[in-house]
């Protein structure tokens, strides 16, 4: 209701053989001022990415809460990998706001490069909104694929071996 509380009345009675006990309470329910969701992300090329290539994320953020939000910062981090990507949506007017001089949720694109020293597996991937300045924080964690390299040999590589045997002592060399 956009800064109306909605009312309720609640009913109590508490009773034995002997005594019995009726009670009526009036409730003010308010709605959650701040409340900003996370209401989809996109990655791109996909959930699998190689190395060294761009990881293009759309960030979905909707404000449910009972107050205008501004300077929404989104963060997408592969703290793994030390990966990094924000920027900032401007404001965000409740949901259910009459009032349609603003947008009630926000696309947000953000890219960066994956390493490319990055180790082929699934790290992951957080999410947050930070806002109401600072002091409220949403977080959600998605889980990326990346193909990378592979910890000891490649399968393509080959060694050459020549036939002359050759033999050499600690600290000294051959070739």
């Amino acid at each position: 209701k956009n800064g109306d509380a909605e009312s309720y009345t609640l009913h109590v009675e508490a009773f034995d053989s002997n005594y019995e006990e009726r009670q009526s309470y009036n409730l003010k329910v308010d709605e959650k001022r701040h409340d900003l969701r996370v209401v989809d992300v996109i990655f791109r090329p996909g959930t699998t990415v190689n190395a060294n290539d761009m990881l293009f994320t759309t960030v979905r953020v909707e404000n449910m809460g009972d107050n205008k939000e501004e300077d929404i910062q989104v963060r997408v981090s592969i703290p793994e990998l030390g990966f990094l990507a924000r920027d900032y949506i401007d404001e965000l007017i409740p949901h259910d706001s009459d009032n349609d001089d603003g947008e009630k949720s926000g696309d947000l694109d953000l890219w960066g490069r994956i390493p490319k020293s990055a180790e082929s597996k699934e790290y992951e991937v957080k999410v947050e909104l930070v806002y109401n300045r600072g002091h409220e924080t949403v977080t959600e964690n998605y889980l990326l694929n990346v193909e990378g390299k592979t910890s000891g040999l490649d399968v393509d590589s080959v060694i050459s071996v020549d036939s002359t045997v050759k033999t050499a002592s600690l600290s000294e060399g051959t070739t």
